[in-house]
């Protein structure tokens, strides 16, 4: 046998384990669109378009619809009037509800917020458990009632909520909670969790991005609002309508993506939602855009077999480790030897401001952090406050080497 047959052999038994492990199952993708903030102030006009836009593909969309509308600002906590969703529009979502063209969920109670967070917005998120089990009981027999259909999806205002909200919406029996990937859950829960992970204006992009994921099952949650149409006036505008119309025709021609409402994915379990979100907590959050794994689907939900072995392929807190690790290292060596040149030539007070800079320092970024409420979630004050703490090793270390040599007295208490 010569020598590049048998390395040919070789080759094809090193890369069966690899071809029986990969999926040969026909990928389907799944696309769920997530249309937030009907109620009765939002422009029924949009609201029409879009429902005879799906009617005419053959497609579903999730109204996530408010019940009573704050009547003024919601982002003021004061208290404010409440307008309830009108019959003349419960009635057109109803009909089209019951059309298969929409599917109906609870956007909070009155989308307003309850001013007890240091940063962003929530409506429920810091409320004690029995008022936040009013507001969904109030605004789900609401809608149920003038529409005169079942609500089993929740979606939170701001996509926040707390545990308090797990609890009663579980006492409530809902079905699924629609918010984002970094929101609380616990194994026991019994909710379907399926986070947004697209906005309207990357819709295509989120389907190639899934067509190259490494899973048979990818799913698309698109959010979006009535400000994101150009047509609107609002600054916040990405897409125009006609757009719009151009995606979900293009949608409609790719054999390997289906349109569905999100009570027909069912594979939502807990464990599929912790899977996604600890890929999205640990990598892309604490680690610098240069370092993040190439191989990560930012705008697809994977499942969970594909969530651990795109974990397995990243090793993320490896990756954490060697960078923080390597920078603590850097800076503690840079910081000991300068500090064993400088405190030779320096006087006592200098020494003493030296070595004290760097507990100030640290100091300072971990007050900034716990105050700003971003602790562990912005890189550069991770960096900062890593550097510090490396800063201050190798000063002391330098001043401890020059104690031990005897080139400088130890300090008398």
């Amino acid at each position: 046998m010569s020598f590049k047959n048998y390395l040919s052999m070789c080759l094809l038994f090193c890369c069966l384990p690899v071809v029986a492990e990969t999926d040969t199952r026909a990928k389907q993708i799944r696309v769920v669109f997530r249309f937030d903030d009907p109620s009765a102030t939002s422009d029924a006009g949009i609201e029409t378009r879009l429902i005879e836009a799906f009617r005419k593909h053959g497609m579903c969309c999730t109204y996530a619809v408010i019940p009573f509308r704050s009547a003024k600002n919601v982002h003021d906590p004061a208290s404010q009037e409440e307008l309830p969703l009108p019959r003349d529009k419960a009635d057109i979502f109803a009909d089209a509800a019951r059309a298969g063209v929409l599917e109906i969920a609870l956007h909070g109670y009155s989308h307003q917020t309850n001013g007890m967070q240091e940063t962003g917005h929530s409506e429920f998120a810091g409320l004690p458990y029995e008022d936040q089990l009013h507001k969904i009981q109030a605004g789900r027999e609401f809608l149920e009632t003038v529409l005169g259909l079942p609500v089993t999806i929740f979606v939170p205002p701001w996509n926040t909520y707390d545990a308090s909200t797990l609890k009663a919406l579980e006492s409530t029996q809902f079905r699924c909670l629609s918010a984002d990937r970094y929101g609380v859950a616990h194994l026991a829960t019994p909710l379907a969790f399926l986070p947004c992970t697209s906005g309207i204006a990357g819709v295509q992009e989120a389907v190639l991005s899934a067509r190259a994921a490494p899973d048979a099952e990818p799913v698309i949650v698109v959010l979006f609002h009535q400000y994101d149409f150009y047509e609107i006036g609002d600054a916040r505008g990405v897409v125009t309508f006609e757009q719009f119309l151009e995606t979900l025709q293009w949608l409609d021609q790719q054999s390997d993506v289906a349109v569905v409402p999100m009570s027909e994915v069912s594979d939502l379990n807990i464990d599929r939602y912790l899977a996604n979100q600890r890929i999205a907590q640990i990598g892309p959050r604490l680690l610098p855009r240069m370092l993040r794994a190439q191989t990560q689907y930012p705008q697809v939900l994977l499942s969970e077999e594909a969530a651990h072995k795109l974990w397995d392929i990243q090793r993320p807190v490896l990756r954490l480790v060697g960078f923080y690790g390597s920078l603590m290292v850097v800076v503690g060596i840079t910081a000991f030897i300068a500090a064993g040149m400088f405190l030779t030539k320096c006087s006592v007070l200098a020494s003493r401001l030296l070595l004290f800079s760097g507990p100030f320092l640290l100091g300072c970024s971990l007050i900034y952090a716990f105050q700003t409420g971003q602790f562990g979630g912005r890189i550069r004050m991770l960096v900062a406050m890593v550097g510090a703490a490396a800063y201050c090793v190798g000063i002391c270390a330098a001043r401890m080497r020059r104690y031990i040599s005897g080139l400088e007295p130890m300090p008398v208490k």
